[in-house]
């Protein structure tokens, strides 16, 4: 009797042990705030972007990601944060109004001086804000 309940104790042990390395998880993502106190929202969603901008970065650095779906996240990811810090800076209830001295490339996502007619990451035609292809 005692072998058979230590048999099973050693088998539940060891299913809780190796399911987080058999176990598939998909990609879950972050939930943002929408309400009356836009700016505050703003800078929470964009808090947020940027900081699952990094996980992406090290679960890529340790292998979790392979290169297409960093690629693909990274470039997802930081068009919504420029979107964002666009809405921030331009157009949004209780920002400065003001136009920002950078421009943001539409294919990476990455900011560009608003003279410049080259994206310096990914080297894309941009003119005024917007990605020619």
């Amino acid at each position: 009797m005692f072998t058979l309940l230590l048999f099973i104790v050693t088998l539940a042990s060891g299913y809780y042990l190796l399911m987080p390395f058999v176990q598939q998880r998909g990609f879950v993502m972050p939930v943002f705030r929408s309400s009356a106190n836009g700016d505050q929202d703003l800078e929470y969603n964009k808090q947020i972007l940027l900081r699952e901008i990094k996980d992406i970065e090290f679960d890529y650095d340790t292998g979790k990601l392979d290169t297409a779906d960093y690629q693909e996240l990274t470039q997802e990811y930081k068009l919504r944060a420029a979107s964002l810090m666009r809405q921030m800076d331009t157009g949004h209830p209780g920002g400065n109004g003001k136009s920002p001295a950078v421009n943001f490339c539409a294919q990476c996502g990455d900011a560009v001086p608003a003279e410049a007619n080259f994206c310096a990451s990914c080297g894309s035609r941009v003119r005024g804000g917007d990605h020619e292809g």
